[in-house]
């Protein structure tokens, strides 16, 4: 940390947030999302216009002096910005409080004293939800094969409310991370906050109910698939599950490869393991392979559930691995087809040679 961020930290300390070790890694998977996000974007030959929205920014920098979301997020555009000078990259950053801004504005001039030409960063001081309904009217750059992430991680459920986010999905063509405060609502019940949040007087039985019905709502428009990551506390309680919203396979796809690649494949991140630091004993080669085979069997379980002495192609187990299993797509063959096959709870059909795989279709053994 160089000398003039801990001045900033010392001067602005009052409006700088602490930073918990579920938030550290949470920056870590978006960041590594959007690096993957990046390759598709910049090679997509009628893309001009590829842009990131952090809607509830805080203030660029937390009180240990690690950025915030929208600063990584920042600086993977800028490298990508220098590669594809025909590409515009814009970084949207808006909160409520307007100091929180003014220090983000202090933050991005001294990290980024000179942009490229390509490269911009806006700054709002509004509502959420307000912002929601404005953002695509006050910046023209949500053109026809944009590509754009918005992030959205509220620090409570109350304050970002679902009618304005749906209404944002429906009308524009983008991928959505947006942070479901699950334990508010099972802390304090359906209060008059959450109730007003949600848009409707309803009570769910559970915290699967209140995802199916989040899911549901979000999942408008051309969006097509809903996948969540679960983040938990240093008591190994649920916090807030990352909900990812996106219009294509290749999206979700892309998101599986961000998991493996900072989770390891674990079901959920929590501090409660590692003194707060999950990452900090890397998984060797039989760790992945012990995760990827755990996550097969389940796998196999769902199948029989949903396909009993049924013939599927591999196209729709592929699909059906996407959205319900953690298992990555490259994952399916070897810790899947393979070993169960062997042991007889598939059979492959055999319209091509053993060794072709994609091309096939499948009976699953009820």
């Amino acid at each position: 940390m160089d000398a003039y961020i801990k001045n900033i930290i010392k001067q602005e300390r009052k409006y700088l947030t602490d930073k918990s070790p579920h938030t550290a890694h949470k920056i870590k998977y978006v960041k590594e999302y959007i690096r993957y996000w990046l390759f598709v974007a910049c090679n997509h030959d009628k893309t001009t216009e590829i842009n990131f929205i952090d809607c509830m920014s805080n203030a660029g920098i937390y009180s240990d002096g690690d950025y915030c979301t929208a600063i990584e997020v920042a600086s993977e555009f800028i490298e990508f910005s220098k590669k594809y000078p025909n590409k515009h990259f814009n970084v949207l950053i808006n909160d409520l409080n307007e100091n929180k801004i003014r220090i983000a504005k202090i933050v991005v001039e001294h990290k980024f004293p000179k942009l490229p030409k390509n490269m911009h960063i806006m700054f709002d001081v509004m509502d959420v939800n307000e912002y929601l309904e404005i953002v695509k009217q006050k910046y023209r750059i949500f053109i026809f094969q944009s590509f754009t992430v918005l992030f959205v991680d509220p620090f409570d459920f109350r304050t970002v409310h679902i009618p304005h986010l749906q209404k944002f999905i429906e009308r524009t063509y983008c991928e959505v991370f947006f942070n479901l405060m699950t334990n508010d609502s099972t802390r304090n019940g359906i209060d008059d906050g959450i109730a007003k949040s949600i848009g409707e007087e309803i009570r769910f039985a559970s915290k699967y109910e209140l995802w199916s019905y989040v899911a549901k709502k979000l999942t408008v428009g051309k969006m097509k698939y809903c996948f969540s990551y679960t983040f938990k506390n240093s008591k190994n309680a649920e916090v807030y599950q990352i909900l990812f919203i996106t219009p294509h396979d290749a999206g979700l796809r892309k998101l599986k490869n961000a998991i493996w690649k900072v989770f390891h494949g674990d079901e959920c991140y929590s501090s409660y393991f590692s003194n707060g630091d999950q990452l900090s004993l890397l998984p060797d080669e039989a760790d992945i392979k012990m995760i990827a085979q755990k996550w097969a069997e389940e796998a196999m379980q769902l199948l029989k559930i949903e396909f009993p002495n049924k013939v599927i192609s591999y196209n729709e187990i592929d699909n059906f691995i996407l959205t319900r299993s953690m298992l990555m797509g490259a994952q399916i063959i070897e810790y899947l087809l393979k070993p169960y096959i062997k042991k007889g709870f598939i059979k492959k059909i055999g319209k091509y040679p053993n060794n072709t795989f994609k091309k096939d279709s499948y009976f699953i053994k009820g």
